[in-house]
């Protein structure tokens, strides 16, 4: 009924405007979609960039720290072998004390110094300048002279 009272050119032009409305809806929703998806991806492009450098910066931290690591595993296990050398050291004293030890329980040296008394002052001088002589230059510094 209502399509005779309107008449086919009416409805046209209705079916006309109702699909234009359509499509400029569409067009103005794709163009908004289109420019988020643009929005989205130059903040994306930027976050990528970001994450980039810092993913470079951590690249060159680790590297770094390999470094660091190699430089101190050499510094310990000079410090290990500087540590057996006095150790080993440390022993060879500990056995020279033991046979001096062991040496002097075995001799009178009050008694041998009251009948010889120049004998035991010879050999007393004699150990004292060799312990000098061992200290001054124990304690020298590389390359000084005197």
């Amino acid at each position: 009924m209502m399509l005779g009272l309107l008449g086919a050119s009416s409805i046209k032009w209705i079916i006309a405007g109702i699909v234009t409305a359509v499509a400029i809806t569409a067009v103005g929703l794709g163009y908004k979609y289109i420019t988020d998806l643009q929005e989205s991806n130059r903040v994306l492009a930027a976050n990528v960039a970001t994450m980039e450098v810092g993913l470079e910066t951590e690249r060159q931290a680790v590297t770094w720290l390999k470094g660091a690591v190699a430089e101190q595993v050499e510094r310990t296990k000079a410090f290990e072998r500087a540590m057996a050398r006095l150790r080993d050291k440390s022993e060879e004293s500990e056995r020279q004390v033991l046979k001096l030890e062991q040496t002097f329980a075995t001799h009178n040296l009050n008694r041998l110094a009251k009948k010889k008394p120049t004998l035991i002052e010879k050999r007393i001088n004699v150990g004292t300048a060799a312990i000098f002589r061992k200290m001054n230059a124990a304690s020298k510094i590389k390359g000084e002279t005197q």
